[in-house]
């Protein structure tokens, strides 16, 4: 290539370069304020070998670990109190995408407290369970396939974020009381896809559960409330097609 012509491809690249940064650097603001879930690549093919599902699973794995959940409360009006990521084996989802059952998958387990949020939007106290619950489902309704009150002062929403199902509760009640979220692949409780950690509830504690299933059908998360000496009651079920 001559002097010339090499001078004028290293031209283009640089103004390409140019535009590119430009574009980024005006990204519009609403990009910050998208829902996180953990993005890593497009799901492998049924056929694909056993490397090429485990280097995938990582991937999945990673990417929950890099997201920034602090930041996604935030956009929410709530602030991140705790995140668990823990990787499970999910035998029934690892067929049905053609994985190996031993693939492991992630399950994030997150804590917020939004009481200033519902403050805000509400003027909300602990005596305001009802409106409370209907900040909680503003919150997540647009993108929710279902949210609805439950029978304490409470709310809990089934959504879908990207191949992630998402569960959420939020306590909006006098007290404490103590619990855990199940999300289920049906409207019934069976098959079970994840349970969250027993953890307990004060007003403003909202709890979410995300794992993945990339599969369209019907999904329900339901929370479980302790009611003593190792029982548990169903205080309510929110169920979607996703």
């Amino acid at each position: 290539m001559s002097t010339s012509r090499m001078k004028a491809a290293v031209t283009a690249v640089a103004a390409a370069a140019a535009l590119l940064a430009g574009a980024v650097m005006a990204a519009p603001a609403s990009a910050d304020v998208q829902v996180l879930e953990p993005q890593a690549g497009d799901q492998p093919a049924a056929d694909a070998t056993d490397a090429q599902w485990y280097a995938w699973a990582e991937a999945e794995r990673e990417a929950a670990r890099a997201t920034d959940w602090a930041a996604d409360a935030a956009q929410r009006g709530c602030t991140l109190l705790s995140v668990e990521i823990t990787d499970t084996t999910m035998p029934d989802v690892a067929a049905q995408i053609g994985a190996p059952t031993d693939v492991l998958l992630p399950v994030v387990d997150r804590q917020e407290n939004c009481a200033a949020a519902t403050s805000s939007t509400f003027g909300g106290s602990a005596t305001q369970g009802l409106a409370s619950a209907e900040a909680h489902t503003q919150q997540f309704g647009a993108a929710a396939a279902d949210c609805t009150t439950t029978s304490g002062p409470g709310s809990i929403c089934v959504s879908r974020s990207g191949n992630y199902v998402v569960s959420s509760f939020a306590y909006y009640g006098s007290g404490s009381i103590s619990g855990y979220i199940s999300i289920y692949k049906s409207c019934g409780t069976s098959p079970k896809l994840v349970s969250g950690s027993v953890a307990s509830y004060s007003y403003g504690t909202q709890r979410s559960v995300s794992v993945y299933s990339a599969a369209t059908s019907n999904y329900s998360a339901r929370f479980w409330r302790h009611v003593g000496l190792g029982h548990y009651t169903n205080w309510g079920t929110a169920c979607g097609y996703l």
